[in-house]
Parts: C-alpha cells; sequence; structure tokens
C-alpha cells in the first residue's frame, strides 16, 4: 500500500509520550525528534536529532521542517507561542500532517471547555489548524482521556501505589476515559498510516472506561489488602484550584504544574458533559 506520509518529525519528545511514539512508528517511518539547544535529553540511535534555540525562531523551523511529511507536537498547551510558530513554519515548508498535543480530555466539547477554561488553550490552536487547511496543512486531533499506566504510576489517578492510599474524589463511580502510553503511540502511527481517514478530525480512543472504585477494587485484589480511603468534592476541588491558577496567571507566576495536574484529575472524576465522550 503507498503511504502519503514517509518522514515525521517530533517536537517535544523527551516527554512520558514520546519514547512510546517513537518505538510505534519506527519500523515504519523515518523518525526525526527536535530538541532545544539547552536540552540534556537523548534519544535512539536510529533517530535523527535536530536541535533549535529555546525561543523557536522561524528561520531556523522552517529549514529544519524542509521534507517532513508529518509533525507531531508533544509540547504542552501552555508554550501556545512556540506551538504557533511550529504550526506556521510548518505550513512554509510543506508539511502534509500535523498532529497536536492534545493527548488528553475532550478538549472539542464546549461544555467541557467551559467546566475546565484550562482546555481553551487546546481549542485554540485546533482553530489555528483547522484556519491552516486551506494553505495546505492537515491535522488529527487525539483524545485519549487520563494515561492510565502513567497515572497510576505516578499518582494522577489518586492512587498512591507506595501507601496503598486512594484519594477518592465524590462516591467514586464516576467513570474515566483511560488509555495506556502504548495504545496512544500506536493510535499516532494508526493516523498516519491513514492519512485520508483522519485528515482534519479528532479521533477518539481508549484502552479502558473505569471508575474509581472499579480501579481501587483490582488493586487491593492485587495487594490482598484493603486500601486506605481519602474523600475529596470533585466540584470543590476543581473550583479552588482554577481559582488559584487564575491568581497565578494575573500575578505572573510560574507554571504549578502540580495545582494544574489537581484541576485535571478533579476534571476527571467529575460528572462534567463532554468529558466522558463515550456517553
Amino acid at each position: 500500500m503507498s503511504q502519503d506520509i514517509k518522514t515525521v518529525m517530533i517536537v517535544g519528545a523527551s516527554g512520558n509520550l514520546g519514547r512510546p511514539i517513537i518505538e510505534s512508528l519506527s519500523s515504519n517511518f523515518s523518525i526525526s525528534v527536535l530538541s532545544r539547544k539547552g536540552s540534556q535529553a537523548t534519544f535512539p540511535k536510529n533517530v535523527s536529532v535536530y536541535t533549535i534555540s529555546d525561543t523557536y525562531p522561524e528561520n531556523e523551523l522552517i529549514q529544519i521542517l524542509q521534507g517532513q511529511d508529518a509533525v507531531i507536537s508533544l509540547l504542552r498547551s501552555q508554550y501556545l507561542e512556540p506551538i504557533r510558530a511550529l504550526i506556521g513554519a510548518s505550513v512554509k515548508a510543506g508539511v502534509k500532517r500535523f498532529i497536536p498535543g492534545e493527548f488528553g480530555s475532550n478538549s472539542a466539547s464546549s461544555a467541557a471547555r467551559d467546566a475546565v477554561p484550562i482546555f481553551e488553550k487546546k481549542w485554540t490552536i485546533n482553530q489555528l489548524l483547522v484556519e491552516k487547511e486551506r494553505e495546505g496543512l492537515s491535522w488529527t486531533g487525539i483524545i485519549c482521556g487520563a494515561f492510565f499506566d502513567y497515572g497510576l504510576e505516578f499518582g494522577f489517578l489518586g492512587f498512591d501505589l507506595d501507601t496503598s492510599t486512594a484519594t477518592i474524589y465524590d462516591e467514586g463511580n464516576v467513570k474515566c476515559q483511560l488509555t495506556v502510553l502504548a495504545d496512544i503511540a500506536q493510535s499516532v502511527k494508526g493516523v498516519l498510516m491513514s492519512p485520508a481517514e483522519t485528515r482534519n478530525r479528532y479521533v477518539y480512543i481508549n484502552t479502558f472506561h473505569l471508575s474509581q472504585n472499579e480501579i481501587l477494587r483490582v488493586l487491593e485484589g492485587v495487594q490482598g489488602k484493603e486500601w486506605k480511603r481519602v474523600r475529596k468534592d470533585a466540584g470543590q476541588s476543581m473550583r479552588t484550584g482554577l481559582r488559584e491558577l487564575e491568581k497565578a496567571q494575573k500575578e505572573g507566576l510560574p507554571f504549578d504544574n502540580e495545582l494544574t495536574e489537581e484541576v485535571l484529575r478533579s476534571a476527571h472524576w467529575s460528572e462534567i458533559e463532554g468529558m466522558d465522550y463515550e456517553e
């Protein structure tokens, strides 16, 4: 089968999704990564590494992106200006497909964005890509819910594996879309292998659709003991976090990753229209 996309540039590949995506694509595509000059990240030997100034100047981007069929951006949406520059340079370099750093909650839902305003930057990026369609750049957004294996290991889902403590939001019965990193990487491969079918649209995936109580029952079964439970009000936790983030932004304080994760965790385990895209 002929393949429209053969060369792929990954930007922000040093994060938790980078290596699984590189491994998934390596047998079918020529892979390159774009790394900041100040970064200490290392990558597999079969990957071509290009470096760029921390400010992502357009002239450097255009030169680096020449000959690339697709760009995968794993940059967080808070880095809006570098992403904007990356999209503009992709158009000028003749890139065919752009996959933005969606990889999470259903930011395509206006109800979800209204409830969780931090999703708005992802929507802003999407609308910029929609504008670039007429200039020849196509896009695909991948919605996958929360990262299951990563979230379980590092506590994002509310479970502390070391202390056997579960932070349960509300009654713990709200179901959430969950995807393991390997499945996200495979979905990226699927998008690039089927460019016509995935052109200018969102793709929705998941590995599991579970509640906290369902996850906790499995964890207790595996460990053979009852876990400690800490209760939280999901709505209150999310509202408090959003107020604190808004205050910090107004005061020009640095990005608070821990607080942002608490807002997102609360949102995932809340009854918010549009978050659970299987319904």
